[in-house]
């Protein structure tokens, strides 16, 4: 039985790769299936030894294990520690490159969300301002033909008509009055300079 096992989920519980989880670097040169009888790897691969081995990011966190196991007793001379230990390092770090990357594929996303926000928000007060331009313009625009009216042609109206035009005035100041007093009102909404009574 050589070469990796196929890829399945696990249980860690009552395993060697949830004791080195817990308690560090174990070893085991033998009775493996007998030390962890729930194992379903170790009964079902006849595991006889094992050595397990925490894969750790920068902060110390285990972020996994990595585990030799075999049907016969592991040797554990001072060249296979040593490349061991290489190959602890070399995983633990490419473990914390794919947590890295992994976390930063999450950030991006986040960020792509917020600027389609920002976008939004700022298309819309792009849409606010081309509205607010229109709605001030046409009060103003009535205001300076009223008075443009009663400027040119003053001496030749009647009373009723220089009122009239002066009433019409007054009314379209109003307007603007109400409609700059509402986008103040808002403003201060926004802000939080004002508390709203429902």
């Amino acid at each position: 039985r050589s070469g990796f096992h196929q890829r399945e989920k696990f249980i860690l519980a009552n395993t060697p790769s949830s004791m080195v989880v817990h308690t560090g670097e174990v070893f085991f040169a033998d009775r493996v299936e007998e030390r962890f009888p729930l194992d379903k790897l170790s009964q079902d691969m006849g595991i006889q030894s094992c050595w397990g081995l925490p894969l750790r990011n920068q902060e110390g966190t285990v972020l996994g294990v990595l585990l030799a196991m075999d049907t016969k007793t592991i040797i554990r001379s001072k060249s296979t520690q040593a490349l061991v230990k290489v190959l602890q390092s070399l995983a633990g770090n490419e473990l914390t490159r794919m947590q890295t990357e992994r976390t930063l594929r999450s950030n991006e996303k986040q960020l792509e969300s917020q600027n389609r926000e920002l976008s939004r928000m700022n298309q819309l007060k792009s849409d606010m301002i081309a509205v607010t331009s229109h709605d001030l313009k046409s009060p103003l625009a009535a205001i300076i033909g009223y008075a443009s009216l009663l400027e040119e042609y003053f001496s030749s109206l009647d009373e009723a008509k220089k009122i009239y035009y002066i009433q019409r005035i007054e009314e379209e100041g109003q307007k603007q009055l109400v409609f700059i007093n509402k986008l103040l009102d808002l403003y201060r909404i926004e802000s939080g300079s004002i508390d709203l009574e429902l």
